[in-house]
C-alpha cells in the first residue's frame, strides 16, 4: 500500500507515510482476503536516493480499527528495516490521544558509524560478546524512535553485502557470530542475539530481534571461531532435556512455524514446550537452530527442576537489572550454573557445548 510523501529540507530527504481511518479498511480486507492477522503498510526507498529519515504514523482512529480486529501491524521502512507489532502490543495502547509515530533514521555516514562502533567497543556487553575477536559492523545501522511505548516488537534489520562461508560448519560459525548491538535513549546498552532470516534460497536477508523499547541498532559480525562453531542450537537442548526426562507421554504435534513434523527436534521441541520448559515468540515461531544465552539456560534448568526465583541478593555485578537477574541466582544457588574468574556471569553471551553439557549433567546427575 503506497501512500508516500517525499520532502527535503536542510539538505536532508524526508519519506513520511499516514495510515488514517480511511485507508485502514483497505488494509484489514487485505489481512482478511490473506488470511493473516497483520495489517501491513510500506514505504519503497529509491536506491539511487535513499532517504535520510522515514516516519511512519498512524492516526488513533486507524489505531483503534486495527485493535477492534485484532490486528497487528507490519511497517517495512525504506532499506529493508521492517518492525511488527503484534495485537497484544497494539492492544496495550489504551491511552494513545494523538498519532502513534514511528521514526526510521539509517545512519549511512561513515563518521557517525564510526563514532557508534567506538561508543560500542567501550560497553561492558560488547565486551563480553566479543571475548577478544574481532568484531565489525554489517548491514545497516539504525536508530528507531517512537512516541509510545511498545511491548514485544519484533524488528527486522536488513544484511546486506555478506560473505557466508559455503563449508557448512563454517556457515554456521558465522551466523552463530551475527548479533545486535543496542543503545537505548536513556544510555543503557546491551547485545541481543535474534534469528537470521534467511531467502528462498537459504541466503541471510536480516537479522530478527525482540524489542521493548527503541533506540539505535547495529549489527555485529564476530569472526568464526571454535567457540563460535561450538555454540548450541535451541532444537539440541530440546532433544537432549526431552530424552533425559522422558516425555514419551506427550502429542507430537506442534503449532511453530518454523519446526515442520519433519524437522528432525519437532517431537522434543512439542514435548518441552507442552511441558513448559521452552516457549516460542510472539510470531509463533521457536527458532529451532538460533543458539542460547546463558541467561535463557538459566530459565530453563530452572523450569527444569521447578526453581523459585530469588529476589533476596544479587551475586553477579553484571546481572544487576537483567531481566533474567532472579532466575540467575536460583540456578547459582541450586549450584547448576557458576559464573566466571572474573565474578561476572555473563548473561547474554551465547552458551556454548561444554557450558550446556555442564549444567545438563548437574540437572540429571543420580544424586538429584
Amino acid at each position: 500500500m503506497d501512500i508516500t510523501r517525499r520532502s527535503a529540507a536542510n539538505g536532508k530527504i524526508f519519506d513520511s507515510v499516514t495510515l488514517r481511518e480511511s485507508k485502514v479498511d483497505q488494509l484489514i480486507a487485505k489481512a482478511a482476503a490473506d488470511a493473516t492477522s497483520f495489517a501491513k503498510i510500506s514505504i519503497d526507498d529509491l536506491p539511487e536516493q535513499p532517504a535520510d529519515e522515514i516516519e511512519i504514523s498512524i492516526a488513533r482512529q486507524a489505531l483503534r480499527k486495527l485493535q477492534k480486529e485484532s490486528l497487528g501491524l507490519i511497517m517495512e521502512a525504506g532499506g529493508g528495516a521492517c518492525v511488527t507489532l503484534p495485537a497484544e502490543a497494539l492492544g496495550q495502547l489504551t491511552d494513545v490521544e494523538e498519532n502513534l509515530i514511528f521514526n526510521v533514521i539509517p545512519i549511512r555516514k561513515p563518521g557517525e558509524l564510526q563514532q557508534v562502533q567506538e561508543r560500542a567497543m567501550m560497553t561492558q556487553p560488547f565486551q563480553s560478546f566479543a571475548q577478544g575477536r574481532n568484531v565489525r559492523i554489517v548491514g545497516q545501522s539504525m536508530k528507531i524512535e517512537s512516541n509510545y511505548n511498545i511491548q514485544e516488537s519484533q524488528v527486522l534489520f536488513p544484511l546486506t553485502g555478506l560473505e557466508v562461508p559455503a563449508d557448512p560448519q563454517l556457515r554456521q560459525a558465522f551466523l552463530n557470530g551475527l548479533a545486535m548491538f543496542v543503545v537505548h535513549d536513556a544510555g543503557e546498552s546491551g547485545v541481543k542475539f535474534g534469528q537470521v532470516i534467511m531467502d528462498q534460497n537459504q541466503n541471510p536477508i536480516g537479522l530478527e530481534i525482540e524489542v521493548k523499547k527503541f533506540g539505535t541498532y547495529t549489527i555485529l559480525s564476530a569472526d568464526a571461531s571454535e567457540r563460535t562453531a561450538e555454540n548450541i542450537s535451541r532444537a539440541e537442548v530440546a532433544s537432549l532435556i526431552a530424552h533425559q526426562l522422558e516425555l514419551n507421554q506427550v502429542a507430537e504435534s506442534n503449532s511453530y512455524l518454523d519446526v515442520p513434523a519433519a524437522h528432525w527436534a519437532s517431537k522434543e521441541v512439542s514435548q518441552l514446550t507442552a511441558a513448559g520448559i521452552f516457549a516460542g515468540d510472539a510470531l509463533g515461531n521457536f527458532r529451532p537452530e538460533q543458539g542460547l544465552t546463558r541467561a535463557e539456560m538459566a530459565v530453563i534448568a530452572s523450569k527444569v527442576l521447578g526453581l523459585n526465583a530469588s529476589v533476596d541478593s544479587n551475586t553477579f555485578p553484571d546481572t544487576q537489572g537483567h531481566w533474567a537477574a532472579p532466575v540467575i541466582e536460583s540456578v547459582k544457588h541450586a549450584g547448576l550454573m557458576l559464573g566466571f574468574a572474573d565474578g561476572s556471569f555473563r548473561p547474554d553471551q551465547p552458551l556454548t557445548r561444554a557450558e550446556a553439557d555442564a549444567v545438563l549433567k548437574r540437572l540429571f546427575q543420580p544424586s538429584r
